[in-house]
């Protein structure tokens, strides 16, 4: 009984140390863009964003007004994190970040 006690103690730490390095990842990854990621990389900088030189463009691609950058089809605008998320699937308020292509598989993982 007593071991049984303590190889439960062990696998509910194991779990609760990977729930919290999943948390981390989904939180700390910025699922934007990858154009708006290059747009704001190049302001930060003091540079000015030119979207016919500077985006990436891979297949079909749509202009967001909001942004004011090239998107990808599948990319759409965030009105919590006021930028475009390639893939979004929705805002998660636990997380405080959106839940896109960069950060599903360890949101999914939770």
């Amino acid at each position: 009984n007593e071991g049984l006690k303590y190889f439960l103690v062990v696998v509910y730490s194991l779990n609760a140390v990977v729930v919290a390095i999943l948390d981390l990842k989904c939180t700390l990854t910025d699922p934007a863009d990858g154009n708006v990621l290059i747009k704001v990389a190049k302001v930060k900088e003091g540079k000015d964003y030119d979207d016919t030189q500077d985006a990436i463009v891979n297949g079909e691609h749509f202009f967001c007004v909001l942004c004011q950058v090239s998107v990808e089809k599948q990319s759409k605008h965030c009105r919590a994190c006021d930028k475009c998320i390639c893939q979004f699937d929705h805002h998660c308020k636990w997380l405080n970040n959106c839940v896109g292509k960069a950060n599903y598989k360890p949101f999914f993982g939770l």
